[in-house]
């Protein structure tokens, strides 16, 4: 029962639409939210290894880059793996009362705004796919 759980919440691509897509050298490729604790820690990983060699962060022991909204239930963290490695990541952060959004630090007030008219709002952040990934399509 819990293998056939794990295959709806994993999109497996055929390898015709990846040959099309210039990707024909992944193994096994997948498209899902991470689940494990190693899918979550290899989407932090390559978030830090991506944003430290841009220079959007510094260097630190951990090795790992995420944000209290990383770890908030509400909070998908997609990963699109060839077999076992995180190729590509990103997040969908929905909003919260107590949190808000990452990007309340600069449009707070115009999201107030569209909370006051009772709108939803989500914030798409860590999206990075490997340096060397990169330009293949």
């Amino acid at each position: 029962m819990g293998h056939n759980i794990d295959r709806r919440r994993t999109l497996r691509l055929r390898r015709t639409a990846l040959i099309e897509c210039k990707l024909g050298e992944m193994d096994r490729p997948a498209l899902k939210i991470a689940e494990t604790t190693d899918e979550y820690h290899k989407a932090f990983r390559l978030v830090y290894d991506e944003y430290c060699r841009m220079g959007y962060t510094q260097r630190h022991p951990s090795k790992m880059l995420y944000s209290v909204w990383s770890l908030i239930p509400s909070t998908s963290v997609f990963v699109f793996k060839s077999h076992l490695e995180v190729v590509s990541t990103m997040s969908h952060i929905m909003d919260s009362e107590l949190f808000g959004l990452p990007m309340d630090a600069v449009y707070k007030d115009k999201l107030d705004g569209l909370r006051v008219q009772g709108r939803k709002i989500a914030e798409i952040g860590a999206l990075v796919t490997q340096h060397k990934r990169r330009w293949s399509n």
